[in-house]
């Protein structure tokens, strides 16, 4: 009878072990549909597209925003293939890329932020940035996407880039930009054993009229010759506003020192036409200095401070005109100079 009594009450305890573990599995079930629940009600409310694959690379994830992102309804987009989320010729890649992470290769995506191109229903093309987090369930390996439109962002960046590059008056290369171009053409000049000209300009009578007239009508005037002198350079020189009425051009690829002075005439010309700017007749006229590299075998700033020794030159000279920094006649005067120097000091040492 005691038998009985132990056996009956470790069936009962027994019984209830098994009840307790039925209501913890239930218990666990329902947090996780829960937790499934909220995780998909954060995910339908993200302002973010979110695009969750498989492993074959087939769309089995939605949420609102990638609806509004690319153009396609839930229903349309479901088990297609992500491919049609990117422009064609991006496509194979892809899908490369998603058979190298499931055979075992380490992503490198997982965890960044990638910008890629991103192409809508009506098939407009638009850069976008993709993080990406992999994860894996009974069911196999997924992939969800946390997608962003960065169309505007991109065209701020690129507008901060041509403030900092580009004067807003004239919309030529500031200083920042001729910089740069400047020592491209240098290397290039060096490596292909052709000579380059830089042209300081500088406007002859602009600021009496600028006084006389107003700052509108000032740069309207520095508008219009600006646009004449880009017009007559050649594909590939460089022509950059520095600042007020001076500009510099950088003349590249000559075969002979002599033949920038074509294009130094069709400045001059561009300058002194006369400008019309609301029935007012106003007319200006340049002096331009001019550097020569390799004869010229200074560095950029150098050349640059040269050619604008030599557009002085060519004002005292009569203005209207070119003059070319003589090297050899620099380097008489810095010896003169010099020379002059060192006997000043040698007469009051009583030498």
């Amino acid at each position: 009878g005691g038998i009985g009594l132990i056996g009956l009450f470790g069936l009962r305890v027994a019984r209830r072990s098994a009840i307790h573990q039925d209501i913890k599995r239930r218990e666990a079930e329902n947090l996780v549909a829960e937790t499934s629940s909220r995780y998909q009600a954060i995910i339908q409310s993200s302002n973010d597209a979110i695009v969750t694959i498989d492993e074959s690379g087939n769309i089995v994830g939605w949420n609102r925003a990638a609806n509004v992102l690319f153009g396609y309804k839930t229903k349309e987009i479901l088990h297609q293939p992500v491919t049609v989320l990117m422009p064609e010729r991006f496509r194979t890649d892809h899908l490369a890329g998603i058979s190298r992470i499931t055979m075992g290769e380490k992503p490198k995506v997982i965890g960044k932020s990638v910008e890629l191109v991103g192409l809508r229903k009506n098939q407009k093309e638009f850069p976008m940035e993709l993080s990406m987090a992999k994860w894996a369930t009974t069911q196999g390996l997924f992939f969800s996407g946390t997608i962003r439109d960065i169309t505007s962002i991109k065209a701020h960046k690129k507008q901060l880039e041509h403030i900092a590059h580009y004067d807003t008056l004239t919309k030529l290369p500031n200083r920042v930009l001729l910089a740069d171009r400047l020592h491209q053409a240098m290397a290039q000049s060096k490596r292909h054993d052709l000579p380059l000209a830089v042209a300081y300009l500088d406007l002859d009578g602009f600021k009496p009229i600028n006084d006389a007239y107003g700052h509108n009508y000032g740069d309207e005037l520095l508008v219009n010759i600006a646009r004449r002198m880009k017009k007559v350079m050649r594909d590939g020189d460089t022509l950059a506003r520095i600042g007020g009425d001076e500009f510099i051009a950088v003349l590249v690829e000559l075969k002979d020192p002599k033949d920038c002075d074509i294009v130094l005439d069709r400045l001059l010309m561009a300058a002194s036409d006369p400008v019309t700017v609301n029935d007012v007749i106003m007319r200006v006229s340049a002096s331009i200095g001019v550097s020569l590299y390799p004869q010229d075998h200074s560095d950029a700033d150098l050349l640059i401070r040269h050619a604008d020794q030599a557009m002085y030159t060519a004002k005292q000279a009569g203005k209207n005109r070119y003059h070319k920094f003589d090297v050899n006649h620099d380097a008489e005067l810095s010896v003169k100079h010099e020379s002059q120097i060192r006997i000043r000091k040698a007469l009051e040492d009583q030498e």
